[in-house]
């Protein structure tokens, strides 16, 4: 359920409306500069960072880990290979680290010369507010984008695709016989229960998917 592309992406038009959306400007541009996404989960971070490159992929190249995860030899590892990468073809590594927050002090500030210098592009995302929980020296060589919880109709378009995609695995994967319909009651529920988290949101599509499904069975013995 992922978007492949930027028109696909749903939500967070504030920074990325094609008239005034701040992000948007770089893109057109075809520059991404080093950013921290700030937002709730389920509201599509991983998905942006991964599309942002996308967009300008003759110019970047990404690479993914999380904070959680992520240690010094790891880091220096990709420091070593972004500037290999650069010299083989001209393109940039952007670094995506998930809850970046996690962090501590020395490893956010092993950060900061590659950033500095253009080593590295760095997204990192976080669902806590990085003036607290990240050093100063590193947010002020990134730029904040806030990304706001899903609006309502934007969560229905989010379900709308999913049904579409659901129906589609009904029939020609598992082969159940009746599709999936839901009244607009019960996704106005699922709607209001996920709070503009499309994660939760399809999570709750998929247990109501499982439960309505009806399989018929090839086997006239079963």
């Amino acid at each position: 359920m992922r978007p492949k592309t930027l028109l696909e992406y749903v939500g967070q038009q504030h920074i990325l409306s094609q008239t005034d959306g701040t992000l948007y400007k770089y893109i057109e541009q075809g520059i991404i500069p080093s950013m921290i996404l700030w937002g709730p989960p389920g509201v599509g971070k991983t998905s942006l960072a991964r599309l942002l490159t996308k967009a300008v992929t003759k110019r970047y190249y990404m690479i993914e880990t999380s904070a959680t995860k992520a240690n010094t030899q790891e880091l220096r590892g990709i420091f070593e290979k972004s500037k290999a990468e650069f010299q083989l073809t001209k393109r940039r590594i952007i670094l995506f680290i998930d809850e970046i927050h996690r962090f501590n002090k020395s490893q956010q500030d092993l950060l900061l010369p590659h950033v500095e210098s253009g080593d590295i592009i760095l997204i990192g995302a976080t669902t806590e507010n990085p003036s607290f929980q990240l050093n100063n020296a590193l947010i002020s060589r990134c730029h904040v984008f806030v990304l706001e919880k899903l609006k309502n109709n934007e969560t229905q378009i989010v379900l709308s695709r999913g049904i579409a995609l659901l129906n589609k695995l009904r029939k020609f994967i598992w082969n159940a016989s009746n599709p999936l319909k839901i009244s607009r009651g019960g996704l106005d529920y699922i709607v209001d229960v996920s709070i503009g988290d499309t994660r939760r949101a399809l999570n709750l599509l998929e247990m109501v998917e499982v439960s309505t499904r009806t399989i018929v069975s090839d086997n006239p013995l079963d």
